[in-house]
């Protein structure tokens, strides 16, 4: 029953981001599979990652679907900063919303970006610009 119990712990915080974080309900949706097909840290058939941008709210999310951990580098292009106006930079300091947790991430064309997802798992990375 514990499986279980997780399942619905998780899933009942991803629905209540969703009537919370106006990103989710109303932003821009950018794809970053695309970007990362063949990618030797990004599995495209295991993994998943986008943006969901609303005024000057970012939300990066990556979902780990395998059955292993994996430290994934996310490759973001030049038309992505682009098209929801983000500016590059070095270091910007996110939280994941899903585990309350902050971190350090890059958001730069020439660099990938890293995160460390667990298995059967995702991050919901919200930063501000």
């Amino acid at each position: 029953i514990e499986p279980l119990l997780k399942i619905h712990s998780f899933y009942q915080k991803v629905l209540t981001l969703c009537s919370k974080e106006k990103a989710l309900y109303m932003g821009s949706f950018f794809d970053l599979t695309y970007a990362n097909i063949n990618g030797w840290r990004f599995n495209e058939y295991k993994q998943y990652a986008f943006f969901r941008k609303y005024e000057k709210e970012i939300l990066l999310i990556a979902i780990n679907f395998d059955d292993q951990p994996v430290d994934i580098a996310i490759n973001i292009p030049s038309h992505a900063f682009d098209f929801l106006h983000i500016p590059q930079k070095d270091i910007y300091e996110a939280k994941d919303l899903l585990s309350g947790k902050k971190e350090m991430i890059s958001m730069l064309p020439y660099k990938a970006t890293e995160v460390f997802i667990d298995k059967w798992n995702a991050k919901i990375l919200k930063f501000t610009i």
